[in-house]
Formats: structure tokens, sequence, C-alpha cells
């Protein structure tokens, strides 16, 4: 799998001031499911310059278990295996997850990340820099609920995605 450190050959496209993105926010299919969206209209307008919008390939390392996330990640398009290494080292599949999954949560807790994430598919996600959230603020008990609230919806989708795989194989003995 390629690391996301590496140079991305489709680039990134930073907010451009003189077009702040909280127009393009506002319109995004991904927006009830991306904290950004939860935001209020002067919280948004204050993040706004410190969002980039990337692109990601097929294969690529979105996130790595015990690794600290720099970013908050949010999925606009695209497909993730998320994985888990157990004592082993192994990795196995716990979940697959796209559209409003976001990663890099715990790092605002100052805690490691506890999943490997890697693409399935090529896709675009929002990056926000964790520094820049607490510089401007904006890490609050209302961002961190609303933080909580997607993670809980994210749990529940993974749970979901288990029972179903655990049906099917039941059914296949």
């Amino acid at each position: 799998f390629r690391t996301w450190l590496q140079p991305m050959r489709t680039g990134v496209r930073k907010t451009d001031s003189a077009a702040p993105s909280v127009p393009r926010c506002l319109h995004c299919a991904s927006r009830p499911l991306c904290v950004v969206g939860k935001l209020s209209p002067p919280e948004r307008e204050r993040l706004g310059p410190f969002i980039l919008e990337r692109a990601f390939r097929k294969g690529d390392v979105l996130q790595e278990q015990q690794r600290m996330s720099e970013q908050l990640r949010i999925v606009k398009i695209g497909t993730m295996l998320l994985m888990r290494r157990g004592i082993s080292g192994q990795r196995s599949v716990i979940a697959v997850s796209g559209r409003g999954q976001t990663l890099g949560v715990l790092a605002l807790l100052g805690e490691c990340e506890i999943l490997d994430c890697h693409s399935a598919s090529a896709g675009r996600m929002c990056e926000i820099g964790l520094e820049a959230v607490r510089r401007q603020g904006l890490a609050d008990s209302r961002f961190l609920l609303a933080l909580a609230s997607l993670e809980v919806a994210s749990l529940a989708r993974m749970a979901d995605w288990a029972q179903l795989v655990h049906l099917r194989s039941m059914h296949a003995r």
C-alpha cells in the first residue's frame, strides 16, 4: 500500500482566500455527516481558510494505527477499509466506510489512532489541521460534542457492517 505522506499526482487544492470554502461546504453532499456542517456559520467562516481538499487513490494509507494524527480528515467521496492490527501484527478488516467518515478524531484527545485506514477506491477528502482548530479556539465543548455524535454514528455503521458479515458467514455454514 502507498502511504498518505507520498506526493499525489492529483495534487492538493487549497481553499482560495478570495473564494472562501464556506459556500463549497454549504453545497457539499457530505455536509450532514461532517463536523464542519455541524458548526455555526461564524465558526465555519473562521475555519474555512484552513480547509484543504485532497484527492486520494486506491491503495493510499489514510491513517495508521498507533500514530498521532495531525489533521482531521473528512471523506467526501470514496471507499475505505478500516483495519485493526492484532497481537500477531496481522491486519484484519473490521469495516468498510465511505462518505462522512472522519479520521484523526482521537488526536484531539491526545490519543494515537486505533485503526489503519486504507482507501479501497479513489476519492476526495477535506483535511483540517488540528493546530488550526486549536488556534482558532474551535476545539471547544460544542465542537467535541459534534465530533462525538459523528463518531457514535460511525461506530453504529461499523457494528451494522460487522453484523451483516457475521450473518452472511453463519448462513454459509
